[in-house]
């Protein structure tokens, strides 16, 4: 997981805000994030030193694996959670976990804003994001129910009008491919997609749990039987990486 290390305590609020969000699931959380969370207390000062550095590689490394990372299971109940600022957006892929029936994180995704979208508004910087999000898990919500969380309370109101921008307009239209709902969030709630927006240098690639879904694959037969047919030319399915892939064509707009 690479995420910025914190450089003042704005950077620590916002950190702390991602990992606080799953705290429920991490064991004695509390007592990990204390070094960094004591220099939000007042007249504390920043000196983020060995203490605070290992505390934050310690969660990021606890939000990288189980219990908090969930492996994706398409008949699971799906939520994508965005935010954005003129530095980033911010995206997180969730599930209900068969084990505890909560939402868990699958998979997260951050990037930088570039020049021209800088120029956006901040509402279609909120809708652009919601764009991106369902550009990078397309594989994983395509064809199944699933619900957008936003803190833009216009967004659900814009989508469901006739008259609206030409650019939101071809947005839109991208969106009527997928079947899902939208719920608004205070913004207080969503300090976890919040967070990803705000660090946008941080691309979080999950290692392990690529390695779950290969270990899962060479478990199963149909799978198996799968990737010896691809000996023979497939446009159905490729592999990549020993990981099968199932193809799925582009719409462009």
């Amino acid at each position: 997981m690479n995420f910025p290390a914190p450089k003042c305590t704005k950077d620590i609020r916002s950190y702390l805000g991602l990992t606080g969000y799953f705290r429920k699931f991490i064991p004695h959380y509390s007592e990990i994030a204390k070094p960094p969370s004591d220099l939000l207390k007042k007249d504390s000062n920043f000196s983020f030193g060995l203490k605070e550095r290992e505390s934050f590689k310690e969660l990021k490394q606890i939000l990288s694996q189980e219990p908090v990372l969930c492996l994706y299971n398409p008949k699971s109940e799906t939520e994508i959670h965005t935010d954005a600022s003129i530095d980033g957006f911010g995206a997180c892929l969730l599930q209900k976990s068969i084990v505890d029936n909560q939402l868990h994180p699958v998979y997260y995704m951050s990037r930088k804003t570039s020049d021209t979208e800088r120029k956006y508004s901040s509402y279609e910087l909120k809708v652009m994001v919601v764009i991106e999000a369902l550009k990078k898990f397309r594989p994983y919500v395509l064809g199944i129910p699933f619900k957008i969380v936003t803190d833009c309370i216009a967004f659900k109101q814009t989508m469901s009008k006739n008259d609206i921008a030409s650019k939101i307009a071809r947005w839109a239209l991208m969106l009527e491919e997928y079947d899902y709902v939208i719920e608004h969030r205070q913004g207080t709630r969503m300090r976890h997609a919040d967070a990803l927006s705000r660090n946008p240098a941080c691309m979080i690639i999950q290692d392990s749990l690529t390695l779950q879904i290969l270990k899962a694959q060479n478990s199963d037969e149909n799978v198996k039987a799968i990737k010896d047919l691809l000996k023979i030319k497939n446009d159905d399915y490729i592999i990549k990486g020993d990981l099968l892939y199932k193809s799925i064509k582009e719409t462009t707009f």
